[in-house]
């Protein structure tokens, strides 16, 4: 029997950890579920995940046979920097290069020296990590982030577990950190709110030329970056201390540390270089407010995306013409741009498409064990789904709700009992099970409602505290997906979009956005009987195949681990009811 841990580095902008028996899946965590603290940023060593995976099969830290890393090793950064400096000298690659060595001296810090470490490029990790788990024997690989020791996009040809890296694109011209800029630009916080203007460009238009900033080819992109001899740290600081300035316009229950230049950890030293160029050719900043913004801040959204949709499909076509495959798999913090994976899928030349769903920096986590065991075996990793985190028994949750002093009743058929509520347009968190690895919530940690009320929308926003105009997506059985979406397919993790028929609209508008589109998770009884029997229920009491789904948590927290977790938002945030396990508690 053979264990294989991953682990991401001290760099990570999301801990996590994820373990492998025998060369499959049988555990995957992020940090931020048991710190509390969203992205856990500032953590050196998912302590906490790795801990979970271990208990998950009754090991300890002596029985795994390596440990392995989605970062480079020593070795590996210092000549990717020199390689790069030769090409392209700038200051700003010297201290992104000392804090990727120190990373390395970080990590044997908190590893006992008895178990092999392994290290692997964080590229080529996030590579693995999709197509290892694609099912698919071949496929166009992209890996598409910020930055990972000096590269920030990455385009492959997967064979079988053989991966061929064909295109690199170092970090002066990472779409990620340009993104990233758009995001500050527009007043929200860098590196954690890119799904807002996801969100915020179907508002909009595309009516801004970005060429002053990107020039897109028909199989490649160049950006147009600042930093260069010419950059001097006194320009950046200037554009620092204008982001700086988003605080007085932001929730400052949030930490705000890691999305700025000058963190600790250092490596977002090279995140914020835009900033004149933008004010220059866009003019000036926007006073964001919780629930409004103004058509030009929404033309902007819709520029960069339009923009970013644009360069990805110009990569993708080169993949394409140079493996012929039409099967991608995706991954990289980018990935997760559910509006421009949709554009993706629609283009002649893709047939099937996966997307890690821990397209982020946790996934690469489980791309770096998924290396090692390719280097031994043949890898049996398809992923079917992401239940791969902690679960409890109803003796715990029990325990956890006697200690709250909480009225609950204990309900046999929790299923049926929910459903009843549900039709009556109650809001209900529902944990239950394995909690989900990634970002999206996908039935075991989530919030509940109809998607047929008017007002439902403004209802579960509110809930959560989130901006009024922010869209919501739906659970929906995965027979009935072609039914209600134009080109609907399978999609488990709630990484594309699909558009609403407009017949099936005016039933479901709590989860269609302002451009007709929504991102449904399909849901199987295969992979999640108790969940698909929910919405089974519902469906045939409504005649709706579908939930209205999001996160089980309150915008300020990562979305609930513990019975401890969901009492505490449960009592915090406007839920009518939670249904966890066999039990269920009334606010």
């Amino acid at each position: 029997m053979s264990y294989i841990l991953g682990i991401t580095s001290p760099l990570s902008q999301n801990p996590a950890a994820a373990l492998l028996k025998d060369g499959k899946i049988v555990a995957a965590v992020e940090e931020e579920r048991f710190t509390r603290i969203k992205h856990a940023c500032d953590v050196l060593y998912p302590n906490n995940s790795v801990n979970y995976c271990l208990r998950s099969e009754n090991i300890r830290l002596e029985d795994i046979d390596s440990i392995n890393v989605s970062w480079g090793s020593a070795s590996t950064i210092l000549k990717k920097h020199i390689s790069l400096f030769s090409k392209k000298p700038s200051p700003i690659l010297i201290p992104n290069l000392i804090y990727g060595l120190k990373t390395i001296r970080k990590i044997n810090k908190f590893i006992s020296n008895k178990i092999p470490i392994n290290y692997y490029e964080h590229h080529r990790s996030h590579l693995a990590s999709t197509h290892l788990c694609s099912g698919f024997k071949k496929s166009n690989i992209l890996s598409i982030d910020a930055v990972g020791e000096v590269d920030s996009t990455c385009l492959a040809i997967g064979t079988n577990d053989n991966i061929k890296i064909i295109k690199k694109y170092d970090f002066f011209n990472s779409l990620g950190i340009l993104y990233h800029n758009f995001t500050g630009y527009l007043n929200f916080i860098p590196q954690w709110h890119e799904g807002k203007v996801m969100g915020l460009s179907s508002y909009g238009k595309p009516n801004h030329d970005l060429s002053f900033i990107i020039d897109i080819k028909k199989d490649s992109y160049r950006i147009n970056n600042p930093i260069d001899n010419n950059f001097s740290y006194l320009d950046l600081l200037k554009n620092v201390f204008r982001y700086k300035k988003l605080e007085k316009h932001l929730d400052k229950n949030i930490n705000l540390s890691r999305g700025y230049a000058l963190s600790k950890k250092g490596i977002s030293t090279v995140t914020y270089p835009f900033g004149d160029m933008l004010y220059k050719n866009l003019g000036g900043n926007y006073k964001k407010e919780m629930n409004k913004f103004i058509q030009k801040e929404a033309d902007v959204a819709a520029s960069i995306q339009k923009t970013y949709e644009k360069a990805l499909i110009s990569i993708t076509t080169r993949l394409h013409e140079t493996s012929d495959s039409k099967n991608f798999s995706l991954a990289g913090g980018c990935a997760l741009n559910c509006l421009a994976n949709y554009n993706l899928s629609r283009s002649d030349f893709v047939d099937n498409i996966f997307i890690q769903p821990a397209a982020n920096d946790a996934g690469s986590a489980l791309g770096a064990a998924l290396l090692e065991a390719a280097r031994h075996s043949n890898v049996n990793s398809k992923m079917e789904h992401a239940y791969l985190g902690p679960e409890y028994t109803n003796e715990e949750i029990k325990n956890t709700l006697d200690k709250h002093k909480l009225d609950y009743q204990y309900h046999e058929d929790i299923t049926g009992t929910t459903t009843e509520l549900l039709i009556k347009g109650k809001v209900i968190a529902w944990f239950q099970g394995k909690m989900e690895f990634g970002p999206r919530a996908l039935g075991n940690r989530s919030i509940l409602s109809t998607p047929s009320g008017e007002e439902t929308q403004d209802k579960v926003n509110r809930v959560k505290n989130r901006e009024l105009w922010r869209p919501f997506g739906p659970s929906i059985l995965v027979e009935d997906v072609n039914k209600w979406f134009i080109d609907g397919k399978e999609s488990p993790f709630m990484t594309l979009c699909f558009e609403v028929k407009d017949d099936k609209k005016e039933l479901v508008p709590a989860i269609v956005h302002v451009d007709g589109t929504t991102r449904p998770q399909t849901v199987s009884k295969e992979n999640n009987k108790m969940y698909y029997n929910l919405i089974n229920q519902f469906k045939r009491s409504t005649g709706i195949p579908m939930l209205l789904n999001t996160s089980f948590n309150d915008k300020t927290e990562p979305i609930v681990c513990s019975p401890e977790d969901a009492i505490r938002n449960f009592k915090k945030i406007g839920l009518d009811y939670l249904a966890i396990g066999n039990y269920l508690v009334k606010k």
